[in-house]
């Protein structure tokens, strides 16, 4: 009778037929038991939940395709295992994804011989070792985990939850009151709802950070090339991908939902009108304020299009060829100059690049919240569309509030401004000539 521990160094070719069925039998078990040992397998912040001492609130903040749900429903055997007589709420914004997704993930990283048992009747896991109770919510009943007393909850996509959720989540919390250390740990894609925001805001709570890529052994090429080209360089990728939590500055003018509502893939109007608006730096070294670049395109079906940002800190000669490049490439109809600053100096150094460019000058006489309102009109209006890889200027539109005096120049946005306002001028233009 062999054990695992006479494996090592056996010489195979003097077993018999059962001899090596034995062994067989053997190294299936140790693959078997390989496979789901979590503490080996695990990326060391997926054990931060099993090795973190002392913590109450974990929140696993991470972009899709991390391991999110894998962390929390090992977390939750790694308890059942080392515990007996435990009560674990679990909570996920449906019934069909308690059933579908955290129940099944549940289950499934229980060895075959200890594998508990999901009864959808009564929301329950049951058959766990040591005498231990899993109990399930959706915040579709945001009540029903009212007087539910729990030694520790996993709440998954809380960033799904509907306007219920924030009940949902203090009826829980209030809940989590039992043994020597209650605690909660979530995972979610962090989108900006109130409840994250909330959660983020309260004390002591631990922030796990993580992107789809520190996951990519375990992920499809094809599935990260996918994401790549569906969030990758834009404002919701950050959010997608990297687990960033976009918050809104407070009095900014452009919001996160604003902005998610305006991206696309790809562009497949044709367009009436291109133009490229400039807001130029002063100076040109380190230090120096960027030049924003931006092209704008109002389509044939009406709807204003944002086709690039090239903005950066460029010398004068740097940003006017940058600026004749795109011009060219785009077959844009004019270059929008703002000439508060140099005058015509802005205009001669277009014009030394490229003397037949059209350029039109433009000057600031009102604020910039002012000059901004109409332009956040049509955002709000649903009449502007994004393409991919915008994520800087679409950062600083959400982050530029008029009324912080000490923020830098919103250049970015300055130029984007400048090209949308010639756009809307010219289709008001076109409008009454029609």
């Amino acid at each position: 009778m062999f054990t695992p521990e006479d494996i090592d160094g056996l010489d195979f070719s003097h077993l018999t037929p059962e001899q090596l069925a034995e062994v067989d039998d053997i190294l299936r078990r140790l693959a078997e038991d390989a496979q789901y040992d979590w503490l080996q397998n695990a990326r060391p912040e997926q054990l931060m939940p099993i090795t973190e001492k002392g913590w109450r609130t974990m929140f696993c903040r991470c972009g899709r395709g991390w391991g999110k749900t894998r962390t929390g429903a090992e977390w939750v055997r790694w308890l059942c295992e080392n515990n007996s007589n435990l009560t674990i709420v679990v909570g996920a914004p449906t019934k069909k994804d308690i059933r579908e997704t955290i129940a099944k993930a549940i289950v499934n990283v229980f060895p075959p011989q200890t594998r508990p048992k999901y009864i959808e009747s009564k929301q329950r896991i049951v058959n766990l070792p040591n005498n231990n109770l899993i109990v399930c919510y959706s915040a579709e009943m945001p009540e029903l985990p009212r007087g539910q007393n729990s030694h520790y909850c996993w709440l998954d996509e809380i960033g799904s939850y509907d306007s219920n959720g924030p009940t949902f989540y203090m009826n829980i919390r209030m809940g989590l009151r039992l043994g020597d250390n209650p605690q909660c740990l979530i995972t979610s894609t962090p989108t900006p709802s109130t409840l994250v925001k909330q959660i983020v805001s309260e004390p002591n709570v631990i922030v796990v950070e993580g992107s789809t890529f520190d996951n990519a052994a375990n992920l499809a090429a094809s599935t990260l090339d996918y994401l790549k080209e569906l969030y990758e360089g834009t404002r919701m990728g950050n959010q997608e991908l990297y687990g960033q939590l976009l918050l809104d500055t407070p009095g900014a003018l452009w919001s996160a939902e604003l902005i998610g509502v305006a991206q696309i893939r790809e562009c497949v109007t044709d367009h009436r009108f291109i133009v490229i608006g400039v807001d130029p730096a002063v100076t040109s070294d380190a230090k120096s304020d960027l030049t924003g670049i931006v092209v704008a395109a109002l389509g044939e079906d009406e709807l204003f299009y944002v086709l690039e940002d090239a903005s950066g800190v460029y010398t004068p000669n740097g940003w006017a060829a940058k600026v004749i490049e795109l011009y060219e490439s785009y077959n844009a109809d004019f270059i929008i100059a703002e000439a508060n600053n140099g005058g015509d100096l802005v205009i001669n150094n277009i014009k030394s690049v490229d003397p037949n460019a059209n350029v039109k000058k433009v000057y600031a006489t009102r604020g910039k919240e002012r000059r901004a309102e109409p332009v956040v009109g049509l955002y709000e209006q649903g009449r502007v569309r994004h393409v991919p890889n915008l994520a800087e200027l679409e950062k600083q539109l959400c982050g530029w509030s008029p009324y912080d005096r000490t923020a830098k120049s919103p250049d970015r946005l300055d130029a984007l401004v400048w090209a949308m306002t010639y756009l809307l001028s010219t289709m008001r233009k076109r409008l009454r000539v029609f």
